[in-house]
């Protein structure tokens, strides 16, 4: 959902509801056959996400705070908080953006550009401390950041300390040719996906000379109109929404891993990247268009068997993130808005793949229609005990997207993504589908604290042989799908095959078993 929202946004694609009919305008040429398709698919959830945001749009109007000396914290940014006191020496959620310049970049123009961004973006000036006990958001009116010249990344990586800021850093590494590497870093507290794309491109309008109009809003106005929101009717409805979804309790998966749980979670982490071709990827597409969902709900409800399969459950609640930018006018302004929806599903062995995949099409749907109450507040309504161990609710995600490979350009330079290496672990495991032209694109992140490359690469096997199945037989009974192919399921069984042991042949039987009794 978040993907085909946050596409159409970049495509300047406005969708609007008349008469309850789903209308969409957008500059020529934008609404190609493929995309006005895509919309089509996901129709029904689209025309949810509008009404609810005009609704909460008409129920309390966002303005801009009052001048103060402090300001409360979001709730998504209270969870970043209440991380960061757990561990202040954690890089976990340093959130490192890493871009290949190729050029000969003007360290003081992409200096004087941050600091320009520093003043135009409040969320980069704020600094959080506490006051009488509780956490709070500052905001400092006069700083100023340097660009740190580092012999690679893994010098420019350190710790934040949330009460100094700026809460962001920016250096560069030079490398062979001309090529650089520029290299952004900031606290979740104070960024979230969306926002690292805003700081990009504002970046690259301030960097080429251009003016930007001013921000009419910013994060902290947020989080105050949150916390009235918070107090509203409606939110108590949602509340109530989910307390129903986990009256019964929160389940514990336990996957099969290769390594005793440690007593705090590590950050330690890998990633097994894959792909699924264009027949495979086509005869999906087509298995969602014929159950009326979207290739979300079937890559989420495909990933739910295999959980529950692996855990011997048939109860599991899978972490998805939302974008959080329910209102209308936060489009443009950079913060921790990121929402974790807990959505549970119950991959039950009796029901088949085509039941089962209406059953999270709804959930999901549900989920989304509640998607603005807050994970944190979940937690505490919740009453679960935290833990070093586990996160509170869930330590699965998952996460969809679109591709959005853009080439984006600055006199004199020519940007693109540069992949660390690196990866830092924040859940058991974490699947993320990236939906290209013909084909997917799929990551497993996973805790090497837990598991082995070896067992994720087995665990990805088993995840293709439930795709080929469901896509052959979208009626086949859950507990029917196998795990492993016919070739596989073989080569196992081989392994396990201890029949030929050696003996002594010129011995005979009756002599073995004298030996034997004369041993023991």
């Amino acid at each position: 959902m978040n993907a085909i929202i946050t596409k159409l946004r970049k495509l300047g694609v406005e969708l609007n509801l008349v008469d309850n009919k789903l209308r969409a305008s957008a500059p020529n040429g934008v609404l190609t056959s493929e995309l006005l398709e895509e919309i089509k698919q996901h129709k029904a959830s689209l025309i949810s996400y509008i009404s609810s945001v005009t609704a909460k749009a008409d129920v309390i109007s966002l303005q801009p705070a009052p001048l103060q000396e402090c300001y409360s914290l979001s709730s998504a940014a209270r969870r970043m908080y209440f991380l960061y006191e757990l561990d202040k020496c954690s890089l976990r959620y340093n959130m490192l953006q890493v871009i290949k310049l190729k050029g000969q970049p003007d360290k003081d123009r992409i200096a004087g550009t941050f600091n320009q961004l520093l003043q135009r973006h409040e969320a980069l000036r704020t600094y959080f401390e506490l006051a009488e006990g509780v956490p709070v958001q500052r905001i400092a009116s006069d700083l100023s950041l340097d660009i740190t010249l580092c012999e690679g990344i893994e010098d420019f990586r350190k710790p934040f300390d949330l009460a100094v800021p700026p809460l962001v850093r920016v250096g560069l590494v030079n490398l062979p040719g001309d090529e650089n590497l520029l290299m952004v870093d900031m606290h979740h507290i104070i960024t979230d996906g969306v926002s690292q794309e805003i700081l990009i491109k504002d970046f690259i309008r301030l960097y080429a000379g251009e003016t930007l109009p001013p921000l009419k809003l910013h994060y902290k106005d947020y989080s105050e109109w949150q916390q009235r929101r918070m107090a509203s009717p409606e939110m108590k409805g949602h509340g109530e929404f989910w307390m129903s979804v986990f009256k019964r309790g929160v389940p514990v998966l336990e996957l099969p891993a290769d390594f005793a749980r440690t007593p705090q979670q590590a950050d330690e982490g890998g990633v097994c990247s894959f792909a699924l071709d264009h027949a495979s990827t086509a005869r999906l597409r087509q298995l969602a268009a014929d159950n009326g969902a979207t290739m979300f709900m079937v890559m989420l409800a495909v990933y739910n068997i295999l959980l529950g399969r692996l855990g011997n459950q048939e109860d599991v609640v899978t972490g998805t993130p939302v974008t959080g930018r329910t209102h209308p006018d936060l489009e443009h302004i950079i913060g921790m808005f990121v929402n974790m929806l807990p959505v549970r599903n119950y991959p039950l062995g009796a029901l088949t793949f085509e039941a089962f995949l209406a059953d999270v099409k709804q959930n999901v749907l549900s989920c989304l229609e509640h998607e603005e109450y807050q994970y944190e507040q979940l937690t505490d309504d919740l009453k679960i005990d935290r833990s070093l161990q586990r996160n509170p609710l869930f330590d699965t995600v998952f996460t969809y997207e679109n591709d959005d490979v853009a080439v984006l350009e600055i006199p004199g330079l020519k940007l693109s993504a540069y992949d660390t290496g690196h990866t830092i672990a924040k859940f058991d495991l974490t699947l993320s589908v990236k939906e290209m032209t013909d084909h997917l694109r799929l990551n497993v992140e996973y805790n090497a604290r837990l598991f082995r490359q070896s067992t994720i690469k087995e665990f990805i096997g088993c995840f293709r042989e439930i795709i080929n199945t469901v896509i052959a037989c979208p009626s086949i009974r859950l507990a029917d799908i196998p795990l492993l192919s016919a070739e596989a399921g073989s080569s196992l069984l081989l392994s396990l095959d201890h029949s030929q042991v050696g003996y002594p042949s010129e011995a005979t039987v009756h002599r073995l078993f004298e030996r034997q009794a004369t041993l023991h």
